[in-house]
């Protein structure tokens, strides 16, 4: 059985353990984009669909969006192209890192064995008016696995809860 914070960390671990990913500078389990001082992967699940599999099992469908974040400042200054050209030159490395990250969710759609199966189904390319260089993109990703129906034997009271949550 797994759960959407366990879907999101192992593809976050997936993705870090991508070789062609290695330049990356900030790794997040967050629900949003949190922009590295170069480039940074989030994670985080949207929301969670469930459908009756068994008389003791759902199936989950946790939607999680996977943020790339690349900020074109952070290039080296001979690297650097002014305005307009600047600003094509992140759209298209965001959009190279995007469908590299997309075919590594691919390749391991199961994440090793975690979940039952994913698919990346969309990609979006966000713009920020506030911060041109900043060029986001974001992966849609449905993970497919089963939860128990009733409430686990033991069950954490809300201080547990409260107390487990780590401040950033």
């Amino acid at each position: 059985m797994s759960s959407p914070d366990e879907v999101v960390n192992k593809i976050i671990e997936t993705l870090q353990a991508d070789a062609t990913l290695n330049g990356v500078g900030t790794w997040s389990a967050v629900n949003g984009v949190v922009p590295g001082k170069s480039l940074s992967i989030t994670a985080g699940c949207d929301g969670e669909d469930y459908e009756p599999y068994t008389q003791d099992k759902d199936q989950c469908t946790a939607r999680i969006t996977v943020y790339i974040a690349l900020d074109n400042r952070s290039l080296p200054s001979a690297e650097r192209k002014p305005g307009e050209e600047r600003l094509a030159q992140g759209d298209r490395a965001i959009r190279r890192l995007a469908h590299i990250v997309r075919a590594s969710l691919v390749e391991n759609r199961k994440l090793g064995g975690v979940i039952n199966d994913s698919f990346p189904r969309k990609v979006e390319y966000l713009a920020t008016e506030d911060l041109a260089d900043l060029h986001i993109a974001a992966i849609h990703l449905d993970a497919d696995f089963f939860v128990e129906r009733s409430r686990p034997k033991s069950v954490p009271t809300v201080a547990q809860i409260v107390l487990d949550v780590k401040p950033a």
